[in-house]
């Protein structure tokens, strides 16, 4: 009788350290009839490594990263197109960043067209603000998989632009060039 209770907690015994992500060798004739079995607990299981997320969502990617900016240099005016002020390309994803936001101090008040081109299966909503993040003639333009331009007049110094993906990590290039 002693040896089928003892069978039966240490079944129980390795079953549950099997549901803890446990792993049991050889025989455990240190058993005793007390031990429980133990249900995980949230802080037991480690989090995903950020970097082996954010390299998972990098294969998704419809380009591989360190391509982006000889793409973008083809998808958008670069330094050498007339009127050039400033460009900026990189992805967005899940597990590396949805939100964007980046300020240009130098962009002086004026008339300008902003390109942007995007691809992947993501999209894009890039808003336009001053650097008070008070919104400046455009509305909020949605980019996915193609290329768009629009107008853009500001009265300040400076720009804000802010980058948000909804969906599949996407890959961006945008552009401003000035009015003649």
């Amino acid at each position: 009788m002693t040896s089928a209770r003892f069978t039966w907690f240490s079944v129980a015994t390795v079953v549950g350290l099997a549901m803890a992500g446990c792993s049991v060798q050889g025989d455990t004739p240190e058993a005793s009839p007390s031990a429980e079995a133990v249900p995980p607990s949230a802080s037991s299981t480690p989090s995903p490594d950020p970097s082996a997320l954010a390299e998972a969502d990098a294969e998704l990617l419809p380009i591989p990263p360190d391509e982006i900016t000889d793409w973008a240099r083809g998808a958008v005016p670069n330094f050498d197109a007339d009127g050039f002020v400033s460009a900026s390309s990189g992805w967005l994803s899940e597990h590396t960043s949805t939100n964007l936001v980046s300020s240009d101090e130098t962009l002086a008040p004026g008339d300008y067209v902003v390109q942007l081109a995007c691809i992947g299966d993501g999209e894009l909503t890039v808003t336009l603000s001053n650097l008070d993040d008070e919104p400046i003639g455009t509305e909020p333009q949605v980019c996915s998989r193609k290329t768009i331009a629009f107008d853009l007049a500001t009265t300040e110094p400076g720009l804000r632009t802010t980058f948000t993906l909804e969906g599949a990590p996407t890959i961006y290039a945008m552009s401003v060039q000035s009015v003649p």
